[in-house]
């Protein structure tokens, strides 16, 4: 009666055993699984600070050819003026 008392509690601490694996493999499966789905909202925001990266440089970029533009047709707008002043000048002597 012992031995079979014995047997039982072996295999008892036997099954506790498997659990306590098969309860280990499950958390790191879980584990597993949670860095999955944590890394893929990560990945969709990588991508989409790269979008707004690109689109605050391209925007920068049109912004600088704008200024370099305005920059130039104000340059020719005062060279008029200039002209158009020297020549009111020249006209009236």
């Amino acid at each position: 009666m012992a031995s079979q008392r014995e047997g039982e509690k072996y295999r008892h601490e036997d099954q506790h055993e498997v659990k306590e694996i098969d309860g280990s493999k499950l958390q790191r499966l879980r584990n597993q699984r949670n860095a999955r789905l944590a890394a893929e909202p990560l990945e969709k925001s990588k991508e989409d600070d790269r979008k707004d990266l690109e689109a605050k440089e391209t925007c920068e970029k049109e912004r600088l050819a704008d200024t370099q533009k305005a920059l130039t047709a104000g340059h020719e707008i005062d060279d008029s003026t200039d002209a158009i002043t020297r020549l009111a000048e020249e006209s009236q002597r």
